[in-house]
C-alpha cells in the first residue's frame, strides 16, 4: 500500500487518527526528555533533591532561592515535587525516554527473533531433522538459556558438547545415527508452544532477579520472551507465501534462499507484523511500568513511570498527583499505541483496499 492510501485510510478513521497523535505526540515528549535532562549539567535535573520544597502540589511557585539556582519553567513546578523535593516533570520527561525506549528496542529484539524463527519455520518447515542433530540443538539451547541464567559453567559446557556434536555428525558412525526424525516446523514450533505455556511477566520476572539490575537487560529480557507471536504470524505468511507463483519462478531462476526469503517474501509478509510490533510497544511499555512499580525494573538515578508511581503510592492522600500524573500517562501511552495498531491492522488488511 501507498503512503497516500494508508494516509487517507487512518483520516477517516478517526479513532485511529486520534491514536496516532497521541503516539507522535508522546515520541516528540520522549525526545525534548532525552535532550533536557541528559548530561552532567541537564537543563531539568530529575535527580536532584530539594528537602525543603518537598511534596508540593503543581503548578506550585518554587521558593526564591530555588529560583535563583536553578531553572525552572515560569519558576513553579509544573507537575509538583515528590517526597525527596524532586522535580516530577522533570522526572517525568525522562521517564519518557525511558519508557519509549524499552518499548522500541525490546520489540525490536522480539521482532529480530520472530522473523528469523518464523521465516525458517515458515520456509524450511518440511524439512526433516536427524536425531542426533535434534539432540545438539536441545543442548544448545539449554547451553544458552543456562548461560543467561548466570550459571556459565554448565552453560559453557552444554553449548560446547551441542556445537561439537553438530560439527561431528557427518562422520560416518553419528551419520547412521542421525535419521529423520522431526521436521523443522514441528521442531520450532513444540519450542513456541513451550513459551507460551509460561505466563510471560512471571517468567520476565524470574530472569529479572537472576541478572543484574539495568536498562539493558530489561530490554532484552523483554525482547526475547515476547518473539513467539511474531514467528506465528511469519510461519503463517511464509506458509502460504511458499505456494504462489512468484516464489516457485524465483526458485526456478536459481535465486539463494536468502535472496528469496528477505528480498521476496519478507516485503510480502512484513504487514501483521508491523501491526504485532506496534501492539507490543504497549505491552513493553506496560511490562516495563510494573517491573518498576516492583523495583525489579529500571534501576536509579534513571527514573520511570513505574518507579514515580511506585513511590507516590505511600502518599496516595497526601501527594496524589504522585499517582495519578504516571498513572493517567501510561495509560494515555498504551491506549494511542493500541489505537493506532488497530488503525495500522485496518489499513494493511487486503479486503479495504477494495
Amino acid at each position: 500500500m501507498r503512503m497516500g492510501e494508508g494516509y487517507k485510510l487512518i483520516r477517516n478513521d478517526w479513532v485511529g487518527f486520534l491514536g496516532l497523535c497521541l503516539f507522535l505526540c508522546f515520541l516528540g515528549i520522549s525526545v525534548l526528555g532525552l535532550l533536557l535532562t541528559r548530561g552532567s549539567e541537564p537543563i531539568l535535573d530529575p535527580k536532584k533533591v530539594r528537602l525543603h520544597e518537598k511534596l508540593k502540589p503543581p503548578m506550585c511557585k518554587a521558593s526564591p532561592e530555588t529560583i535563583a539556582n536553578e531553572k525552572l519553567p515560569f519558576g513553579r513546578f509544573l507537575l509538583g515535587t515528590d517526597d525527596l523535593g524532586r522535580d516530577v516533570f522533570a522526572r517525568m520527561l525522562q521517564g519518557a525516554y525511558v519508557s519509549m525506549s524499552v518499548g522500541f528496542v525490546s520489540v525490536g529484539i522480539s521482532v529480530l527473533i520472530g522473523v528469523i524463527i518464523g521465516g525458517i519455520s515458515g520456509y524450511y518447515g518440511d524439512r526433516n531433522i536427524g536425531l542426533i542433530t535434534f539432540l545438539s540443538l536441545l543442548l544448545l539451547i539449554a547451553g544458552i538459556i543456562l548461560i543467561i541464567s548466570s550459571n556459565r559453567s554448565l552453560g559453557l559446557l552444554l553449548s560446547c558438547l551441542g556445537v561439537i556434536s553438530l560439527l561431528l555428525k557427518k562422520t560416518r558412525f553419528l551419520k547412521q545415527m542421525d535419521r529423520q526424525f522431526i521436521d523443522v516446523d514441528s521442531f520450532i514450533m513444540r519450542i513456541v508452544d513451550i513459551m507460551l505455556c509460561f505466563p510471560s511477566f512471571f517468567l520476565i520476572l524470574t530472569v529479572v532477579v537472576v541478572l543484574p539490575p539495568s536498562i539493558y537487560n530489561i530490554m532484552i529480557v523483554i525482547g526475547v520472551t515476547s518473539w513467539m507471536g511474531t514467528a506465528r504470524f511469519v510461519r503463517a505468511e511464509f506458509l502460504a507465501l511458499r505456494e504462489l507463483d512468484f516464489v516457485k519462478a524465483a526458485k526456478l531462476l536459481g535465486l539463494s534462499d536468502m535472496k528469496i526469503i528477505f528480498v521476496h517474501m519478507l516485503p510480502n509478509a512484513i504487514g501483521p507484523v508491523l501491526v504485532s510490533a506496534t501492539l507490543g510497544v504497549a505491552s513493553a511499555i506496560l511490562v516495563e511500568a510494573g517491573l518498576s512499580f516492583l523495583g525489579l525494573g529500571v534501576p536509579p538515578p534513571h527514573a520511570t513511570w513505574g518507579n514515580i508511581l511506585s513511590d507516590g503510592k505511600n502518599y496516595l492522600f497526601d501527594a496524589p498527583w504522585l499517582t495519578f500524573i504516571p498513572g493517567f500517562t501510561i495509560m494515555l501511552v498504551v491506549l494511542s499505541f493500541n489505537l493506532f495498531g488497530e488503525a495500522l491492522r485496518d489499513m494493511v488488511n487486503p479486503k479495504l483496499k477494495s
